[in-house]
């Protein structure tokens, strides 16, 4: 999301960056035909080190070899690849500035940051940024670098892809967007390229998905009045419209406050970390394939002024370090509650069923009855430390309780 460009970017190929679900049931709920003895949370296994779904961090072993996009999923080499991060609008700051932002995010676990040029002097020196970023096994996907620039660039270890538009389809056609990206792969056919725009009920913007390689999908929804809910119908349909396409569905999700930016209601307020965790979930059991978070700087925002905010986003890092190959190695299954205010995915993994649980509903717990017959449940072992459910519980085959507002758990089921 960006207000305008600097004309100096605007006419650069790759310039500016770029905000229902139908679910498949695979159980339905039914009256459960005699009593059955109830599991209870496990929560000894309350722990990060009660399973083995490493690694422990979002930069792969492999960091630096080639990057490309297979059946959808972002690889480096053989391993594939969740970024999870933010954006910075560099070219509202300095090279200082971000050189020293990317090295926080990295500090913080974050894998990946999009930035920008910032003027004529720093695409000459844009180089030694990629080269710091590299230093820190930070991956970047840049907007704005001069086409004169950009080939000179291409074997730079830190270059994720190349952003070619942003807020796409309120900017450009569809055909626009995919001669941008046509050009920047003209210079560079070796990286992704990446654009983002939102959908809505109205519109899921299909014939934009295939433009290019990678899409961010905007959900923003605080403030403007949405339901925080809409986070998970958005992705969905990104994530439908990807799978179509073959593209990388990437969530952009909210981590600033439309209050501050020019033209929006004043009182709009930052999302508490509590919606910001549950947005990041929703996303996550819409099954996309990485998060990037508007935004850790431009003109108006700063995820640093908003200390609960930051320090929810770096708890999600080992959780997302944990369960990413899972969510990158196996199919999602969308599951019917009953229920439009709880969500349920399930993975099976090497020879486990994992399961996610969100509410979002904001003010009221909500009932959850799920039969889980297909998986053949024994357990409720949650994946995360401190956020095990006690209202959740397993009674033979069937899952049932009470989730509370905007939780989201993941349990290992079986």
């Amino acid at each position: 999301m960006r207000l305008h460009v600097p004309a100096l970017l605007a006419i650069s190929l790759a310039l500016a960056s770029c905000g229902q679900s139908v679910n498949p049931p695979v159980s339905s709920a039914s009256a459960p035909i005699a009593p059955t003895p109830v599991v209870e949370v496990d929560a000894a296994a309350d722990s990060l080190d009660s399973l083995s779904l490493s690694p422990a961090s979002l930069s792969p072993s492999s960091y630096g070899q080639p990057v490309s996009v297979r059946n959808g999923t972002l690889h480096a080499g053989a391993s594939a690849l969740f970024p999870f991060g933010f954006y910075h609008v560099s070219w509202m700051s300095d090279s200082a500035t971000r050189k020293r932002d990317m090295l926080e995010l990295s500090a913080a676990g974050f894998n990946t940051m999009t930035a920008s040029v910032i003027n004529d002097d720093d695409d000459a020196h844009y180089g030694e940024f990629l080269d710091e970023a590299a230093h820190a096994r930070m991956y970047v996907m840049t907007e704005g670098v001069f086409p004169t620039t950009l080939p000179k660039l291409v074997n730079k270890p830190a270059v994720l892809g190349w952003m070619v538009a942003d807020d796409c389809n309120l900017q450009y056609s569809a055909a626009q967007v995919k001669a941008r990206g046509d050009a920047v792969r003209a210079l560079d056919p070796s990286h992704p390229t990446y654009a983002a725009l939102f959908t809505s009920y109205s519109n899921a913007q299909s014939d934009f998905f295939g433009t290019t390689d990678m899409m961010g999908n905007m959900s923003y929804p605080i403030g403007p009045g949405d339901s925080i809910g809409s986070t998970y119908d958005m992705e969905r349909l990104s994530v439908i419209n990807s799978e179509r396409s073959g593209t990388v569905p990437i969530a952009n999700l909210q981590a600033f406050s439309w209050g501050t930016v020019p033209g929006h209601d004043t009182s709009a307020r930052m999302p508490t970390p509590a919606e910001v965790y549950n947005m990041t979930y929703q996303a996550v059991g819409a099954g996309v394939k990485g998060v990037l978070y508007y935004t850790y700087l431009d003109s108006y925002n700063s995820v640093r002024r908003s200390p609960g905010v930051w320090e929810m986003v770096k708890s999600i890092v080992p959780e997302l370090a944990k369960v990413s190959p899972m969510l990158l190695g196996a199919k999602p299954q969308f599951l019917d509650t009953n229920n439009g205010l709880i969500h349920a995915t399930a993975w099976v993994y090497q020879g486990h069923t994992y399961l996610l649980l969100t509410n979002v509903s904001a003010t009221s717990a909500q009932p959850v009855y799920l039969p889980l017959n297909t998986y053949k449940p024994s357990k409720l072992k949650p994946l995360f430390s401190g956020r095990a459910g006690a209202g959740v519980k397993l009674s033979g085959q069937t899952l049932g309780g009470t989730i509370a507002p905007l939780a989201a758990h993941f349990y290992q089921i079986n």
